[in-house]
């Protein structure tokens, strides 16, 4: 299971709409067919995935009451290997436990997921302005938190095991070959 946040290119002004769109497409754009294996809207499943529009007016509205600059969404991604199919039941579950460790858990997010890769894998917009306080959320070292809960959720659920504290980071194994010296991260 790989696990990401996707970071948008500084110029570009995120929106929640506009993501959310993009993760819910289901038309053909260039010869890939996108289809949604499952959606869901957290928390409190208030909405529905009938009432999408006014889930996004709903978010935008908290997202207008914060005095935030910077990104007031985000957008994580969650891979499967090739061959695993979780089912709906445990991809809630892994989906839940990768916003609680973030710290996100009272937070709006859309979960959907797509099937038009050789692997599966979730989409999950999330606003990052909490509902009832206002107040941006950004989780320090969200990468290694990422990580570690990615590896134990591969534990947990018996998925690839892509995450291994026994893994040498490409640069270190960079820096062993070409300078002749051993990495501290290889012992």
């Amino acid at each position: 299971m790989i696990v990401k946040a996707a970071k948008l290119d500084k110029s570009i002004k995120s929106s929640f709409k506009r993501l959310t769109e993009y993760i819910t497409q289901e038309q053909v754009q260039s010869d890939i067919n996108i289809r949604n294996v499952g959606v869901w809207i957290e928390p409190d499943d208030i909405y529905d995935i009938d009432d999408l529009d006014l889930f996004i007016e709903d978010i935008e509205s908290v997202q207008s009451m914060s005095n935030a600059k910077s990104d007031k969404t985000y957008h994580l991604i969650v891979s499967f290997g090739a061959e695993e199919r979780p089912d709906i039941e445990t991809l809630k579950n892994i989906n839940n436990e990768l916003i609680d460790s973030l710290g996100y858990s009272k937070h709006q997010r859309l979960t959907v997921i797509h099937d038009d890769t050789d692997n599966l894998h979730m989409h999950i917009a999330i606003n990052k302005i909490n509902p009832e306080k206002y107040t941006i959320h950004e989780p320090f070292r969200d990468y290694k938190i990422l990580s570690e809960k990615a590896m134990e959720l591969e534990n947990k659920y018996n998925l690839n095991q892509t995450h291994s504290n026994e893994k040498m980071s490409s640069r270190a194994k960079q820096n062993s070959q070409f300078r002749n010296l051993k990495s501290l991260r290889s012992t």
